[in-house]
């Protein structure tokens, strides 16, 4: 949950509450502006898209997602990833070509894979940023130390059920033992310095596998004892629509309805009207509304240094002597938000977890 993640829950949670006013608003506003932007808010920076688990609801083992995705591993071919020079040269631009600092959010494949990632949480830290990533866990035990020590603000742990249902979704034995000893780390060393970073949230997507036994992570989060814990639905095209074949719609609002009311440490990701849960899952995305805000707010980065909001959506290349700034309201950029404002979705925006439902 990147865009917002930095906010308090209640915030976030108030915020949601808010969304559709928000959205009659913005919708006009983002039209004035002709395409636009004042600054990023968020970076997401995808550091690789390696990673050593085989996750079945991943949608980079959808081949007309992954061929879409800049610098994507492909069988044969050289892997184009940035080195940590480069990154930190993207980082010191992103800082010096705004007056708002974005919040940096690590992200992949698995950044832990990526062998310079402490060093460039590290640099974003000494320039002021706030900083987080999500992880697998597989790797976190080895780096709690040195995460608490560096400042790190957020860390988001994906764990998708209770062991057996998470192993068999993740396609990799010992992997929720190893993400659970990996928070329980990272709590420890943060109690003994007396820290109250990172945060540690567990994001659990929804999946058919899962699905009926959500109302356990409750135990696992307390178990781990991680600070909050996150649903976030399921992310597939219209065309991809068997990956949610078997979700009991009213299971999933009756459970995490409930939670969501009385656990102020539960929050929901997207906010999409539990009204629109049915068509969310089951039916075609063009019930689901029209509304994007990401891209007035929101970079996202890629290995090779592409900067692509959107699945197959390149706007510019930093490694090309352009800067942050002069790609962010691009003749090409402003093109596309006006687009988008225009049209309100593109196709395949229906359910991206970043658009406004």
């Amino acid at each position: 949950m990147a865009f917002l993640d930095l906010l308090p829950l209640e915030a976030y949670k108030s915020l949601e509450n808010r969304a559709a006013g928000a959205k009659r608003i913005l919708q006009p506003v983002k039209r004035l502006t002709r395409g636009w932007a004042p600054s990023p808010l968020a970076v997401i920076a995808h550091l690789t898209y390696r990673c050593n688990l085989d996750c079945s609801m991943c949608c980079q083992h959808i081949p007309e997602y992954s061929k879409e995705l800049p610098a994507f591993p492909q069988p044969g071919l050289p892997r184009e990833e940035l080195t940590v020079g480069d990154w930190k040269r993207i980082i010191d631009d992103i800082v010096d070509s705004f007056r708002m600092r974005p919040f940096f959010h690590f992200g992949g494949g698995e950044p832990f894979l990526y062998t310079g990632l402490l060093e460039l949480v590290e640099h974003a830290k000494s320039r002021g940023m706030n900083v987080s990533l999500i992880t697998n866990g597989w790797f976190l035990e080895s780096a709690a130390e040195k995460l608490v020590d560096l400042g790190i603000n957020r860390i988001n742990v994906s764990i998708d059920g209770p062991e057996d249902i998470h192993d068999v979704v993740r396609r990799k034995a010992g992997s929720f033992r190893r993400a659970i000893d990996g928070i329980r780390a990272l709590r420890a060393v943060r109690d003994a310095r007396k820290s109250k970073t990172p945060h540690v949230t567990i994001n659990c997507t929804v999946t058919r596998e899962n699905h009926l036994r959500l109302e356990e992570m409750v135990d696992v989060q307390q178990a781990a004892r991680a600070d909050a814990l996150t649903f976030q639905h399921l992310v597939f095209l219209d065309h991809e629509r068997e990956l949610a074949e078997g979700i009991d719609v009213d299971t999933l609002l009756a459970t995490l309805g409930r939670l969501d009311r009385e656990r102020k440490d539960v929050t929901l990701y997207p906010h999409v009207p539990k009204e629109d849960w049915g068509a969310f899952y089951h039916g075609p995305s063009t019930r689901l509304g029209n509304g994007c805000g990401w891209n007035w707010v929101g970079l996202r980065l890629h290995p090779n240094g592409d900067v692509a909001p959107c699945r197959g959506l390149v706007m510019g290349r930093l490694t090309a002597g352009k800067s942050v700034r002069e790609i962010w309201n691009s003749k090409e950029y402003k093109s596309m938000r006006s687009g988008l404002a225009a049209a309100g979705n593109y196709e395949d925006c229906g359910r991206c977890t970043h658009r406004q439902f």
